[in-house]
């Protein structure tokens, strides 16, 4: 099961090189947003699938049922809608951070730098608070 949500999760790179952005500009923000989409879902249930049967295994044998089943449904919606509501949460700051000083804009060194500390910061606080899919 572990290796069949690495295997799902879909390449978008050949799509994304065959269709130009500057003639397409919505078809390829589709596609990209359809892969990173991809790939979050199959980070999500990798780490679900890993914490019921390998973490949680006893004597390497696990029983399979329903309760499981359910179980790991619901840690699969409670990890995605916290690790989205910590990515969505650092992206209002820094839209409003742009927002409201635009000095960034004149700066693209410091524009550029803000975005990617910004960027890793979430990542460290959802890695923190186990929601990073890790």
């Amino acid at each position: 099961m572990m290796l069949a949500c690495i295997l799902s999760s879909t390449d978008t790179v050949a799509a994304l090189s065959l269709v130009k952005a500057e003639v397409y500009p919505k078809l390829n923000a589709i596609l990209f947003g359809e892969g990173i989409l991809n790939d979050a879902v199959a980070i999500l249930l990798f780490r679900t699938i890993k914490s019921f049967f390998v973490d949680k295994a006893t004597n390497g044998q696990v029983s399979f049922s329903w309760g499981m089943i359910l179980s790991m449904t619901g840690d699969f919606i409670y990890l995605s809608f916290f690790s989205l509501l910590i990515g969505i949460s650092f992206a209002l700051l820094l839209s409003l951070m742009f927002k409201k000083f635009h000095e960034f804009s004149e700066k693209p060194k410091l524009e550029t730098s803000l975005i990617l500390l910004i960027s890793y910061s979430s990542y460290l606080v959802a890695e923190n608070l186990h929601f990073s899919g890790r």
